[in-house]
């Protein structure tokens, strides 16, 4: 059985002043979804939300 070097991830991202490359084992990407902060009882903190719900 011959042995297999590791996989691993390259994202390029633009960013100002150029290109950089984040390197990993994995990639987790979320899109389309909703915010879901209701149930977090964000006012008891010093944390702020805004109308949409997203944390501050």
């Amino acid at each position: 059985m011959e042995e297999k070097a590791e996989s691993y991830v390259h994202l390029h991202v633009k960013v100002s002043g150029g290109e950089r490359v984040l390197n990993g084992s994995h990639l987790l990407l979320a899109v389309g979804r909703g915010l879901n902060t209701n149930g977090l009882n964000a006012e008891s903190t010093d944390m702020q939300t805004d109308r949409r719900g997203t944390l501050w």
